[in-house]
């Protein structure tokens, strides 16, 4: 009756089928004798024959019970496997079957995700129970019984490091979700750092939409998993990244990137898009003089607009009159170029505020959060993206002994008519470099601005998807792949089912954009090598996480503790006393400490 109300798996009712053969067994250690078990069912036979029926019912459970076990597993395996090809007489009554069999399971994992679910296991990121697996692979009846029962719904590290495709709409769960696979990741992360000593990692959470309240949540869960509050950053609320600390070249490639949101698609864009850079090149001192004219680069804000102007960059360049003729060239452009990026780049600086003025560069920091505000000044957000991006592949592309992930969410708030914050480069290019991106949004055509765009990203995001409640989720359903599926058809005998009919086999998408459609908030299915893993979010709690093990000589000091008075950089909540949290171990991570409270 419980297999058949909570329609477990047949493979977990084989489980319990096997922990049934404990008796036999203890009933054999305990007589010394193989036919111990039999000699107990028989004597248990007599004594209920004799009129004592509790205690002949607990003699012959010894054998009984695993029979009936096994007798009720294997009658379970034949009935599903039963269900998934032939099906019932009637079509409907399959349909309505199976939909009962999905919305037990589905029950099922909301119920085991009030209990403590680990952050890792065995080289995966847990996001909580699992419902459901699916695959493009039929199995037989021996096959559904030796089948492994997926106990949680859980993401690999080594697909992470192919980059992951997250979408789901608003109110779906997808921000709690990505909160816990950062959390997962970082912890996975960490554990490997501390045994290598190689790789420390980089976190780095991009939000388009600015939401500060998700900033603040992040800050959260980073201190209470033991991250130096001081390599924790808030940009650009409570952390200032320093810009003009970079060299020469990656200096001009950021400007560029903050000038140049998009790319060109024609040929006056094109133009205007080479004036721009060219203007830059000069400002900054990396434009090649035949002369050898050679400038420093400009060290803050005030010199480079210094420089911004006809007659200032012909003063620099006087030496060299190939370069001042070009100078003169572009300010007779329709509009004058250095006028132009003067003026793009001071109206850019003014609402960025001093986001780049600080005293910090990206190693110094172990987790960082991105706030642009996407929603409300997308013209600003853009460049703040552009520019972010451009310093994070530079830092991964020179050396360093970090590992880099990256998330990136709601890159939709950033895209209209005006422009779009290219990140194709960031995707295709990253895994290289030992950057690892998850990559969200609400929709497959919010991915990026043009359908082909869209398609380049999911190619390369060979990691998998993470789906979650959405509408609009039939291409990438299309993308990742089909199962096998048996389609029954029976005769009409006046208007009752006859007893023929055919059995024909066919093609199915391995997740039906339906099932998305009927998704509840925090259920998501993980997909990756035609296979499909369905299953319940459990929302990550500070409170239940333990404080990852940090060495002496894992805290590495960042290259500044100030904030600009002599105060301590405070990127969020500070953390409370060691004394009163434990340190976590791997296996702390891996397994749950306690059961949580019934909130229902």
């Amino acid at each position: 009756m419980v297999v058949n109300l909570r329609k477990w798996q047949p493979g977990r009712v084989k489980n319990f089928a096997a922990g049934s053969l404990v008796l036999p067994t203890v009933s054999a250690v305990m007589q010394w004798s193989w036919t111990g078990p039999v000699h107990t069912f028989t004597q248990g036979v007599q004594v209920a024959w004799a009129g004592w029926v509790p205690g002949g019912v607990v003699g012959m459970a010894v054998v009984a019970v695993p029979v009936a076990w096994w007798l009720v597993a294997w009658w379970w395996a034949r009935y599903y496997h039963k269900l998934v090809t032939v099906g019932h007489t009637s079509p409907e009554k399959t349909d309505r079957v199976s939909r009962r069999f999905e919305d037990a399971r589905d029950a099922g994992a909301r119920t085991a995700a009030r209990y403590p679910v680990p952050l890792t296991y065995r080289g995966n990121i847990v996001l909580g129970p699992s419902a459901a697996v699916a695959s493009s692979r039929s199995h037989s009846v021996w096959g559904l019984l030796r089948k492994r029962r997926d106990r949680w719904l859980m993401i690999p590290v080594r697909a992470i490091n192919e980059h992951l495709v997250v979408t789901g709409d608003s109110g779906s769960g997808k921000t709690t979700m990505l909160l816990r696979l950062i959390a997962g990741l970082y912890a996975y992360d960490w554990q490997r750092y501390l045994a290598t000593r190689k790789d420390r990692p980089l976190l780095v959470f991009i939000d388009c939409g600015g939401d500060l309240h998700t900033g603040r949540r992040f800050v959260q869960l980073m201190t209470r998993l033991g991250v130096d509050p001081r390599r924790i950053g808030l940009w650009p609320i409570t952390t200032k990244l320093d810009l003009w600390s970079m060299s020469a070249p990656d200096l001009t490639e950021t400007l560029q990137s903050m000038l140049c949101l998009a790319p060109a698609t024609d040929a006056s864009q094109v133009h205007f898009e080479n004036n721009r850079r060219r203007v830059v090149s000069l400002v900054i001192g990396t434009a090649l003089s035949d002369a050898g004219v050679v400038l420093p680069k400009p060290r803050s804000r005030a010199e480079l607009f210094d420089r911004l102007s006809t007659k200032r960059l012909k003063q620099l360049y006087a030496a060299d009159l190939a370069i001042c003729e070009e100078i003169d060239a572009l300010n007779e452009s329709k509009p004058p170029a250095v006028a132009d990026v003067a003026g793009k780049l001071r109206d850019l600086f003014e609402t960025l505020g001093e986001a780049f003025e600080g005293d910090r560069g990206l190693d110094s920091f172990d987790a960082l959060y991105v706030c642009a505000q996407g929603t409300t000044r997308k013209e600003t957000a853009r460049a703040q993206i552009s520019a972010v991006k451009t310093m994070l592949l530079q830092f991964a592309a020179s050396p360093h002994n970090r590992r880099i992930r990256t998330a990136m969410d709601e890159k939709s708030a950033v895209v209209d008519d005006k422009g779009d914050v290219d990140v194709i480069d960031l995707v295709e290019r990253a895994r290289k470099l030992r950057c690892s991106v998850i990559y969200a949004a609400q929709s497959f055509l919010g991915l990026a601005q043009t359908e082909d765009e869209c398609h380049r990203i999911v190619a390369s995001t060979s990691g998998g998807w993470i789906g979650m409640r959405g509408n609009d989720q039939g291409p990438l359903c299309e993308k990742f792949g089909t199962r096998t599926v048996y389609t029954a058809s029976r005769h009409l005998n006046g208007r009752r089912m006859g007893e023929e009919g055919t059995l024909n086999t066919g093609d199915a998408m391995l997740v039906h954009p339906n099932k998305l459609r009927r998704f509840e908030p925090g259920q998501a299915v993980y997909v990756k090598g035609l296979q499909a893993n369905w299953g319940q979010v459990v929302t990550v709690d500070p409170d239940d996480i333990p404080q990852l093990e940090y060495p002496h000589w894992a805290r590495i000091e960042p290259a500044t503790a100030t904030a600009g008075h002599g105060e301590p950089e405070s990127s969020g909540p500070q953390r409370k006393t060691h004394t009163n949290r434990p340190i976590a171990r791997r296996a702390d991570i891996e397994r749950p400490r306690n059961r949580k409270e019934d909130t229902e």
